[in-house]
């Protein structure tokens, strides 16, 4: 099994000549759409644009595949999904910083109908669940439900601190917002991340997406919802990955699914915030623990070292492949200083 090389063709963009390649980087306040910023946009789109590897075969192509994305546990695997879903459309689907591209349709069968008219902004779909019996069943028309998932104290904290920081956001798409009696503006006003953990949806977002609510939805979960949940991420979603192990998780996806692993698909597109580390310090729980949230993600992370070890060959070459690039693309930042 060959090593795509760091600086493979492009695919998807191609530059009018190499020193159009640069790392990728915020803009730096560009204003309007003149010369300068389409030449930076298209740099940008270029980089990203670059083949890092590319599976021999792949074993199952993902058809119909609907994105569980759960607040605060990767945006950027929008990247993933879009570019693999709707790769036969020949354009980049990267969403983050810079640009924005769009797909309003279903991809030729590759996504979800539930999701045919949702594009890269339409974000935290949970899991669509029967109304009528048997109320035990997903949507039939769900199809393939791929998802990350995150350390429930980490991903609480995160939301926390967001929702602290940007006091507009995280609204109807979390279950909270005017339609929720005002329970989004009660957390501006929460001095301790315990706080919000103490309150009816401050915990169990995982677990609650996976069973058809919204995130902070003030529904309780009870025992047998939450081995409910379980089961399904243990036997019935298509995919499970680990924000906490981002390269792996990208290398396991092309390894099962196919397609070529590009190098915007690695970055972190979706910034929290402009720190060097995600990590939270989890003593501001002041000793809470998200009992469903944690055995959900327990389930979750043995199934995703369980599928690590089943593709073990591919996933090793594909991470030998994702530091060559990254080590190539330090060397080009070095010399370009």
């Amino acid at each position: 099994m060959a090593l795509a090389p760091a600086d493979a063709a492009l695919s998807l963009v191609q530059a009018p000549s190499a020193s159009r390649l640069q790392p990728r980087a915020k803009p730096q306040g560009v204003q309007g759409r003149g010369r300068v910023s389409a030449d930076s946009d298209l740099a940008v789109l270029v980089a990203d644009s670059r083949v890092v590897w590319r599976p021999p075969a792949a074993t199952t192509q993902l058809r119909s595949i609907f994105w569980m994305h759960i607040p605060k546990t990767g945006s950027s695997f929008t990247n993933t999904v879009f570019q693999y879903a709707c790769r036969e459309l020949g354009q980049p689907f990267f969403h983050g910083v810079g640009y924005l591209n769009r797909a309003h349709s279903d991809c030729g069968g590759s996504r979800s109908p539930l999701q045919s008219t949702a594009d890269t902004r339409m974000y935290h779909m949970h899991v669509p669940w029967q109304r009528e019996p048997p109320m035990s069943q997903p949507d039939p028309r769900v199809g393939s439900v791929v998802g990350m998932f995150r350390r429930p104290a980490q991903r609480f904290l995160s939301a926390f601190h967001w929702m602290r920081t940007v006091p507009t956001c995280c609204n109807e798409d979390w279950g909270m917002g005017p339609r929720r009696g005002g329970r989004r503006t009660a957390v501006n006003r929460m001095r301790t991340a315990d706080e919000f953990a103490r309150t009816p949806g401050g915990l169990g977002c995982q677990t609650r997406m996976v069973l058809g609510d919204d995130c902070c939805a003030p529904v309780a979960i009870s025992p047998e919802a939450a081995r409910r949940a379980r089961d399904f991420v243990e036997h019935t979603m298509a995919f499970v990955g680990l924000q906490e192990e981002w390269a792996r998780t990208v290398c396991l996806w092309h390894a099962r699914f196919g397609g070529a692993l590009f190098a915007g698909e690695l970055l972190n597109t979706r910034p929290t915030n402009d720190s060097a580390t995600s990590e939270y310090d989890e003593e501001e729980l002041n000793g809470i623990v998200d009992e469903a949230d944690d055995a959900l993600y327990a389930t979750a992370k043995a199934r995703f070292w369980r599928e690590v070890g089943s593709f073990n060959a591919s996933v090793q070459h594909c991470m030998q492949a994702t530091e060559a690039s990254q080590a190539a693309q330090l060397r080009r930042m070095e010399s370009a200083s």
